[in-house]
């Protein structure tokens, strides 16, 4: 009874526009540390590393000899840093690597924070579920991400904003992995 009623206030809340926001929908599944143990090979111990969107900081135990920065929507640990993407905050954190694990989905203005992640680090790994893994966009809005590229495009976004492919990773099912570095580093 109560699954079916979620499924008909779901439906009312696409009808009427008023879909919930990424925020209410935020849960974290155990299953996405090896999506980020995979991405943590491409972090080189000492390098710097600011967590953009940080979760439950399971990049943290991950690192050796790194220093490390989580920023999120809100407070995770004392020394999280609080920004919002969507209104156009970025940390004034300087790091080698920016580590993009399940956030690029949910930034409406994504060339601006791509042109942010360039400026303030030398290397993006980022996590992206694009249009090709999941074509279904009535499924994607169910899930409150604000954009849609497929990989060509992510790709063009990195590369018009300075960055070039150095490495890319499909090893975790239905989460490609790219990592970016500046041009002319």
């Amino acid at each position: 009874m109560i699954s079916v009623l979620r499924k008909v206030r779901r439906g009312a809340e696409l009808l009427a526009g008023t879909e919930r926001s990424w925020q209410q929908l935020e849960y974290f599944s155990e299953s996405w540390k090896m999506r980020i143990e995979e991405m943590a090979r491409f972090i080189s111990p000492g390098e710097s590393v600011v967590d953009l969107g940080c979760g439950k900081m399971w990049l943290k135990p991950l690192l050796k000899n790194n220093t490390y920065n989580g920023v999120d929507y809100k407070r995770r640990a004392a020394s999280t840093t609080v920004v919002d993407f969507n209104k156009h905050e970025y940390p004034d954190i300087e790091a080698e690597v920016a580590f993009v694990s399940g956030t690029l989905e949910y930034i409406e203005d994504y060339e601006w924070f791509v042109r942010q992640v360039r400026s303030h680090s030398r290397k993006c790994i980022v996590s992206y579920c694009t249009t090709e893994q999941f074509p279904d966009l009535k499924m994607r809005r169910q899930k409150a991400w604000k954009n849609h590229l497929s990989r060509s495009a992510l790709l063009q976004v990195f590369f018009e904003n300075g960055m070039r492919l150095e490495a890319e990773s499909v090893a975790v099912p239905q989460n490609p992995i790219f990592v970016f570095s500046r041009k002319n580093d």
